[in-house]
């Protein structure tokens, strides 16, 4: 099910490194599909190093790449 969301945070890491592009804010829209979401994902962090596993992530349409691609799904606040 394709829903809207908003980013409720930048960050998955607790040294706070966005995981998105510097241009994109907190309360950006994103379209997500339900249906993907899953986890076991690996995330290592660009800043400090350190590795999450079992990280839940969403497809999410992403406008500048004109597709949809994974993002962590707890930057995402409530529903719309």
């Amino acid at each position: 099910m394709m829903r809207t969301m908003r980013l409720a945070k930048l960050s998955i890491c607790p040294c706070g490194y966005s995981v998105l592009k510097d241009h994109i804010g907190i309360g950006t829209p994103y379209m997500i599909d339900d249906s993907t979401i899953r986890s076991g994902f690996r995330y290592r962090c660009g800043r400090c190093g350190l590795v999450q596993l079992n990280v839940k992530v969403v497809n999410a349409y992403d406008e500048g790449l004109n597709r949809m691609s994974p993002l962590p799904y707890s930057l995402f606040g409530e529903k719309e």
